[in-house]
């Protein structure tokens, strides 16, 4: 998903008479083998295409199974409803061959139910979020979510009850990777063609995942039992598994502490203190980046020099320590790191080397060099890091930071074809779990940078890992990043991430990971 959590405090202060109504009207763990988890979602939704945040996707995932799932401790995809999948030699056509599973209503689950799935996905009509990551994978897709074409240029080819040919509109080694995002959700069109959206009611719909909805307490919580019908119901460990809805980190933090949850993901900044002594606290990096983007095409930032100068005069540890109560981990690289991928690191902080650059460049102590023009959408966090770095600046390097801040429309005009800033704050939130998801960001031609880097050895690099598979594309694209790292086209700043409380000494199956999702199926209490 393209974004995090928020970590921020809402609602009222905590008292005890908080824990004591929520004891008595909330269902707790009343057993080895039931679980239960603080849901910050306001209205949750359960209709997997219709899907915008991490909670709702949470949810979603306990009840409908992807085409692939992620690995819980790597994120890797591992095969959902799809078995298996085999690409052809340019990775531009991918065969999906589905399993034999069912809904919770006893339907099968075929490869039309798959395709009809997707074009309602991608349907202009039906206006459903994220459609166009699902778009955009397959070839045709753009068109017929534009309203431009109707289905006939989509290429998904049904060759089967159970296979699927789907044609990709660019090499996608990593497709399998993608799957696991919501916006390839396969939904039960059988239902949907009869109730319509309302095949979506708590009450009556059908599902494919490890659980069920056993009751649904509007406000309240959401109790799920296992799905008997599911193709790997053997395999779930838990009895019951209850989202109990809250949104006042005091009370969720109360919850967990008196027993009353067993996982919780939502800590406000003066509740870290006590939680970080804990053995059952978590805090990871995701797979998201906080970043200044450079203006390549203006100078003296056209100067690779004076880009890496600016870089190596910048402290991340020191950034991280002014905010204490926020999940922000120095980055190192571009990419975040994951199972499999050594991202290539930027220049590390070099103050004195940092000077020689500048002066190497034709800016000695700064003297000469113009002021440059930082645009960033206001913030509080965006305006304490900007401060910060341009305190960095002027006193390693004499340089001047003309720090501008603006609403969303004028910062995206701002950045839009690089026409109003030297530097931009930006930041990246992956949707799936690839190094692609960042990289992309700068190929030549990409609109999504509007820096202007553009580097032929960095494409070519590119290029070639889409032919690739493996460790070897992997590699690939690092030594990409090297490249891009090593121009200095982007400062990476920090990576976002993530405080989890969970008892990992009594339940299984629960790892940090850079996607923060951890499928329920694999949740299990520990063996003792």
């Amino acid at each position: 998903m393209s974004r995090i959590p928020s970590r921020a405090r809402r609602g009222a202060r905590f008292s005890l008479a908080h824990v004591v109504i929520f004891a008595l009207v909330l269902p707790v763990a009343l057993s080895s083998q039931d679980f239960s988890y603080v849901d910050a979602s306001i209205d949750p939704i359960i209709d997997p295409q219709k899907v915008e945040s991490l909670e709702d996707a949470k949810l979603c995932s306990a009840l409908f199974e992807g085409l692939t799932i992620p690995d819980p401790k790597t994120g890797v995809a591992l095969p959902g409803l799809a078995e298996s999948w085999t690409f052809s030699q340019d990775f531009r056509t991918v065969t999906l061959r589905l399993r034999r599973a069912t809904w919770s209503d006893g339907t099968p689950i075929t490869a039309k139910t798959v395709a009809d799935s997707w074009l309602r996905k991608m349907n202009p009509a039906n206006g459903l979020p994220r459609a166009e990551l699902l778009a955009q994978a397959i070839e045709g897709g753009l068109g017929y979510l534009a309203g431009k074409t109707g289905t006939d240029p989509v290429r998904i080819k049904v060759l089967d009850e159970r296979s699927l040919e789907v044609g990709l509109a660019y090499p996608m080694p990593y497709f399998a990777q993608a799957l696991v995002h919501p916006a390839f959700a396969v939904v039960p069109m059988h239902v949907v063609a009869t109730r319509g959206e309302a095949w979506a009611d708590p009450a009556s719909a059908v599902f494919s995942g490890p659980f069920r909805i056993k009751a649904w307490e509007p406000g309240s919580s959401i109790i799920l039992e296992p799905n008997p019908l599911y193709w790997d119901a053997a395999s779930v460990g838990l009895k019951g598994l209850s989202f109990v809805r809250n949104r006042d980190p005091d009370v969720g933090f109360a919850l967990y502490k008196s027993g009353g949850a067993d996982w919780l993901d939502r800590l406000a900044p003066d509740q870290l203190k006590e939680a970080s002594k804990r053995k059952d606290f978590f805090a990871s990096p995701g797979y998201g980046l906080y970043y200044y983007l450079f203006n390549a095409t203006k100078p003296p930032l056209d100067d690779p020099r004076v880009r890496r100068a600016l870089g190596m005069a910048v402290d991340k540890s020191a950034l991280a320590k002014l905010f204490p109560g926020q999940a922000f981990f120095p980055a190192d690289s571009f990419v975040p790191p994951s199972e499999g991928y050594s991202p290539a690191l930027a220049p590390a902080y070099d103050p004195a080397a940092a000077k020689a650059l500048l002066a190497e460049a034709g800016y000695p102590e700064g003297a000469g060099m113009p002021a440059l023009r930082f645009v960033y959408n206001s913030s509080s966090v965006n305006a304490r890091v900007a401060q910060a770095i341009k305190a960095q600046w002027k006193a390693v390097l004499g340089v001047e930071l003309e720090i501008v801040p603006v609403d969303w429309p004028s910062y995206l005009e701002a950045r839009s074809g690089g026409k109003g800033f030297d530097v931009a704050r930006a930041a990246w939130m992956a949707d799936y779990q690839d190094p692609s998801a960042f990289m992309d960001l700068f190929r030549r031609g990409s609109a999504r940078t509007d820096s202007g880097y553009a580097n032929p050895e960095l494409d070519a690099l590119l290029a070639k890992a889409d032919a690739a598979e493996g460790q070897a594309r992997f590699d690939l694209i690092a030594a990409a990043e090297a490249v891009l790292l090593g121009d200095a086209a982007l400062l990476p700043l920090y990576f976002y991430g993530g405080f989890d409380l969970i008892d990992t000494e009594r339940w299984d199956g629960w790892h940090p990971n850079p996607l923060d999702f951890h499928p329920w199926k694999f949740i299990k209490p520990k063996q003792r």
